[in-house]
């Protein structure tokens, strides 16, 4: 059980972590002018799709709708039926096996854009006016020496 656990919460961990990170790299890289924009849709995604797999969890695992009806000592901690729990390594299977559907659909999708190999006019411009800003050693040590000057002469 220690090893289902410590699996599950690995893979669970690392599939989430690319659910998320990869998208979203991939999105900021074709929409750089709205990355918050992206990460809402993206985020709000995220959390859409557990709301739907929550629901698609517990109609597989309880399709009658069974209220728990076992008590223990604690007031607070009930269990399901038998029949509820006997679906549970069904609905862990069956939702593997459509998220794997659903990776594999997406995996074929995504991409990043490709680069630009050729500048435009537009980005000579800048580069023009980049470097019109750029400021030669030689005329800071001529300012420099302009200042030294100014500060002897008081």
């Amino acid at each position: 059980m220690n090893a289902f656990i410590a699996s599950y919460g690995m893979l669970s961990g690392i599939g989430m972590g690319m659910t998320y990170m990869i998208p979203l790299v991939c999105c900021m890289e074709y929409f750089p002018d709205n990355k918050g924009l992206i990460s809402g849709i993206i985020l709000g995604s995220y959390g859409l799709g557990s709301f739907i797999f929550n629901l698609v969890a517990t109609t597989i695992a309880n399709p009658d709708g069974a209220n728990a009806y076992i008590k223990s000592d604690d007031p607070n901690l009930t269990f399901f039926e038998p029949s509820v729990a006997d679906r549970v390594p069904m609905m862990l299977r069956t939702l593997c096996m459509i998220w794997f559907c659903l990776v594999l659909i997406s995996a074929s999708l995504i991409s990043i854009p490709a680069k630009k190999e050729t500048q435009t006019t537009e980005t000579f411009q800048d580069d023009a006016a980049i470097s019109s800003l750029v400021i030669t050693r030689s005329e800071c040590s001529d300012d420099f020496e302009n200042m030294s000057e100014l500060a002897n002469f008081s």
